[in-house]
């Protein structure tokens, strides 16, 4: 392992290049590690389960809306006649 490190003075780039080169592998490293690891991939299904329950219920308060709206209207048909 330590023969696969170069030497500084092995280095053919600028070290300013060098240093960003190593920082960015090092980071994709790191994220790699996290996403595997992470427990927040469980997160999307269970906010899907959450929207469809939303959109269930927002159906379902539309829906009584309707169908009371329309039971008052033949109940006032039937009542008051035209």
């Amino acid at each position: 392992m330590a023969d696969d490190i170069p030497h500084i003075a092995e280095i053919k780039v600028p070290l300013n290049e060098f240093v960003m080169e190593i920082a960015t592998k090092a980071a994709w490293v790191v994220i790699d590690k996290h996403t595997s690891r992470c427990p927040i991939q469980t997160m999307d299904s269970r906010i899907r389960v959450l929207e469809n329950r939303f959109n269930i219920l927002i159906g379902a308060i539309i829906g009584s809306g309707v169908l009371g709206g329309v039971a008052g209207a033949v109940v006032q048909k039937l009542l008051i006649g035209t």
